[in-house]
């Protein structure tokens, strides 16, 4: 089983990556311009202090921390591998029940029990605050205006940029996940797929990817820590 490194998520560069970097800048030792010295340089000082930073941060964390976590890996389908066994998580697609007519809130309820008696084994329901997320309309925006030249509506668009960086750095939405356990991977396979079977009308998931995973559990354990 090939066990995820996280060299692809943007957390903090590993012992590992920056070995390799330093490795790599000593292969390309050959005649540079004063530019390509300059740059090389600034790039060790770099690397130097990613590793300073790193080495600062495993200190950190006690023995005693690592003992208790009871994360081990994670398997190449993105669980998580633990000291009991698996451990995975799914988001819950939400809607306004404000909305909803008296019958349909009924329904729903009704529909929520009938998920309950049919999924039998321990979950959890985490309920979290999470940043919004403007990425693709800010990519957009940009586009747009990179190709416009009508200076009123480069002022509008700049203006619609600027409030969806602010709705990114100050408002949250509220999201819902459910993390379901298992003793082995045939298991928390089999669990996954009465999951899906037992979907409805008031209980909906859908995958989330393993950087947004990580965060969570992240903010699970660092309640004072603000997410980016």
């Amino acid at each position: 089983m090939g066990f995820k490194k996280f060299d692809d998520i943007n957390i903090r560069p590993s012992k590992e990556k920056i070995k390799e970097r330093e490795k790599k800048q000593k292969r390309e030792k050959v005649k540079l311009s004063k530019e390509e010295k300059l740059k090389a340089k600034e790039e060790k000082k770099k690397l130097k202090e990613e590793m300073k930073n790193l080495k600062k941060t495993d200190r950190s964390i006690s023995a005693y921390t690592k003992d208790i976590m009871d994360f081990v890996d994670i398997d190449e389908d993105d669980r998580f591998i633990m000291k009991y066994g698996y451990m995975d998580l799914y988001q819950i697609k939400t809607k306004d029940v404000h909305a909803l007519s008296e019958s349909d809130i009924q329904r729903h309820i009704y529909s929520f029990i009938s998920f309950l008696r049919a999924y039998s084994e321990d979950f959890k329901i985490l309920s979290m605050n999470f940043p919004v997320n403007t990425t693709t309309q800010q990519m957009y925006i940009e586009k747009n205006l990179k190709v416009t030249t009508n200076p009123i509506a480069k002022k509008f668009l700049q203006r619609k940029l600027d409030e969806l960086i602010f709705l990114e750095q100050n408002r949250f939405d509220k999201e819902f996940y459910i993390m379901i356990f298992a003793s082995n991977k045939e298991e928390i396979e089999d669990r996954e797929r009465v999951l899906y079977i037992n979907q409805n009308i008031a209980f909906k998931v859908e995958e989330i990817n393993l950087e947004k995973k990580l965060k969570i559990l992240f903010k699970l354990n660092n309640f004072n820590t603000k997410l980016n």
